[in-house]
C-alpha cells in the first residue's frame, strides 16, 4: 500500500473526481483496480449532498435515502461508506443497532472540500499503482506532455514498473488518452477534457526547453492550477519562456491597465477554466470571467489607494450583485476600461465620484466563485459540482443504447425513491422525525 502525499494543494483530489466521472464508462476490470480511489469519490459525493441541511445533521432515514441515490444501499452506509467518512473526520454518526439514527457532516467545514477528499482517500487505502495513476491523471490535465517525459516525471516517486502500471491504468480509465506526435515520434499523453488540439504543440513546446526551464515552467503551471489569478512577477521564470507558453495555450492571461498612473499588471490562470466553460461552449464567457477577476485583484492590489483601493474583492463583488452597484470611487473611473468596453459593467461618472454599475450578471457572478477561491482558501466554491457534472464524459454507443432502452420498472423505482427523498426532506426541515 501507498500512503496518499500530504493534501496540501487538492491535486490528488481534483484527480480522484475526474476518474469518480469516468466510472460509467470504464469496464468492470478497470473499475475494479480503481476500487479504492472510486469509494473515496462516492463517499464524499454521499457527504456532499448532506451539506445544505440546517445544522449539517440528518436523520438516518434521509441519509440513506441519499445514498440510494447513487447506488450505496444501507448495508454498505454503514459498514463502509460512514465509517470512512468518520475516520476522515468528514462526518460523525450515530447507530443503534442497525440503525442509522443521526449523520452529522462537516464538509468543507473541519477542513477545505479537496483537503477532505483527499483525507477520505487516505483512508481508503489505495494502492500505489492507483496512486500513481492519479499523478499521471493530474499531470496529464496540467500539461501535455510527450510519452517519455510523462513517465519520466512519474519516475522520481516511483519504479519504472508501478510507472507502467499507473499509465496504463489511467488510459483505461479514459480521463488521460494520447494522441501521436509525428515530430516527436511518441504518443502525447493529455487530458481531453483540458486540452484539445493544441496538445501536440504543447508537448513539442516543453520537450525543446533545456530540463531547467522546463520543471519551472511546469511549476508555474502547478501554481496557476492551485491559484488562479497569480501575478505575472510572481511567476519567477523568463519572459520569452512564459510567452512561449501562454502562445500555445499552457497558460492563460488577463492584462489591467490604469489610466491613473499606477500601471498594469498581467494575471496568470490554468487552462484548466476552459474545462468550466467547454460544456457550454462559450469561450468569450471564459475570456470575460478571467478579465472580471483580473480587474478586481488588480482594485485590491494595486490601484492607488487614495482613490479608493478595494480592501475586500469578495465583499465588493457581493455588493455590487445584491445592489447592481458600488462607489463612490475615483478609481472607478480609471481602472475598468476593459470591462466596460466589454459590456460587463458600466461606469457612470456621476457628478461626485464614478459608481460602478452591473451589467452582465452572470459573468460576475461566476468570476466571483474564483475569487472566493483566490482570498477566502478552499471555500468548497464549485468543488462540489465536479461530483455531479462531467463535460468530460465519454459514452459509448453501448452505453448510450442502454439509456435509450424502455426501463418502466427501473424509472418507477427512481422517481418513488425521489419523490420519498422529497418528502423526507420537507419533514427534516420543518423538524418533525418520521
Amino acid at each position: 500500500m501507498s500512503e496518499v502525499p500530504s493534501p496540501e494543494t487538492g491535486r490528488l483530489a481534483r484527480a480522484v473526481l475526474q476518474v469518480y466521472h469516468h466510472d460509467a464508462v470504464m469496464r468492470p476490470e478497470v473499475r475494479a483496480v480503481f476500487n479504492e480511489v472510486l469509494h473515496a469519490a462516492r463517499c464524499m459525493d454521499f457527504a456532499e449532498r448532506l451539506r445544505n441541511h440546517p445544522g449539517h445533521n440528518v436523520t438516518g432515514t434521509l441519509a440513506e435515502m441519499y445514498a440510494q441515490q447513487i447506488g450505496i444501499g444501507a448495508f454498505d452506509l454503514r459498514m463502509t461508506v460512514l465509517p470512512t467518512l468518520k475516520a476522515a473526520g468528514v462526518v460523525d454518526f450515530m447507530t443503534n443497532g442497525p440503525d442509522i439514527l443521526v449523520v452529522d457532516e462537516f464538509v468543507g467545514v473541519s477542513a477545505p472540500f479537496l483537503t477532505q477528499v483527499e483525507a477520505v482517500l487516505r483512508e481508503s487505502h489505495p494502492s500505489e499503482v492507483e496512486i500513481g495513476a492519479l499523478e499521471s491523471i493530474q499531470l496529464g490535465t496540467l500539461a501535455p506532455l510527450a510519452d517519455r517525459d510523462h513517465r519520466q516525471r512519474l519516475s522520481s516517486g516511483h519504479t519504472d514498473a508501478v510507472v507502467d502500471d499507473a499509465v496504463r491504468l489511467a488510459l483505461a480509465s479514459r480521463v488521460l488518452q494520447t494522441v501521436p506526435s509525428p515530430a516527436l515520434g511518441e504518443n502525447v499523453l493529455y487530458n481531453p477534457a483540458v486540452w484539445g488540439g493544441e496538445a501536440v504543440d504543447v508537448a513539442s513546446f516543453v520537450r525543446g526547453l533545456p530540463s531547467g526551464e522546463r520543471d519551472a515552467l511546469l511549476q508555474v503551471v502547478d501554481v496557476t492550477s492551485r491559484r488562479r489569478g497569480i501575478a505575472l512577477p510572481h511567476a519567477a521564470i523568463p519572459d520569452s519562456i512564459l510567452k512561449g507558453a501562454r502562445r500555445v495555450g499552457l497558460v492563460q492571461a488577463a492584462t489591467v491597465r490604469s489610466s491613473a498612473g499606477a500601471g498594469g499588471q498581467t494575471y496568470l490562470f490554468p487552462p484548466l477554466n476552459v474545462l468550466e466553460d467547454g460544456a457550454r461552449g462559450v469561450t468569450e464567457a471564459l475570456h470575460e470571467r478571467k478579465l472580471v477577476a483580473a480587474h478586481f485583484m488588480y482594485g485590491h492590489e494595486k490601484a492607488i489607494a487614495a482613490r479608493g483601493r478595494i480592501a475586500n474583492p469578495v465583499v465588493l463583488v457581493n455588493a455590487l450583485l445584491n445592489r447592481g452597484a458600488v462607489g463612490p470611487a475615483s478609481n472607478i473611473g480609471t481602472d475598468y476600461h476593459l470591462l466596460e468596453g466589454a459590456g460587463i459593467v458600466r461606469v457612470d461618472h456621476g457628478v461626485d465620484r464614478p459608481l460602478l454599475h452591473l451589467v452582465k450578471e452572470d459573468i460576475v457572478r461566476d468570476a466571483l466563485g474564483w475569487l472566493r477561491q483566490i482570498y477566502d482558501g478552499d471555500q468548497h466554491t464549485g468543488e462540489g459540482l465536479i461530483l455531479t457534472a462531467s463535460p468530460g464524459t465519454f459514452v459509448t454507443p453501448e452505453a448510450d443504447a442502454a439509456q435509450l432502452a424502455d426501463d418502466g420498472a427501473g424509472a418507477e423505482i427512481a422517481n418513488a425513491s425521489i419523490l420519498a427523498l422529497r418528502e423526507e426532506v420537507a419533514r427534516n426541515v420543518r423538524g418533525e422525525r418520521a
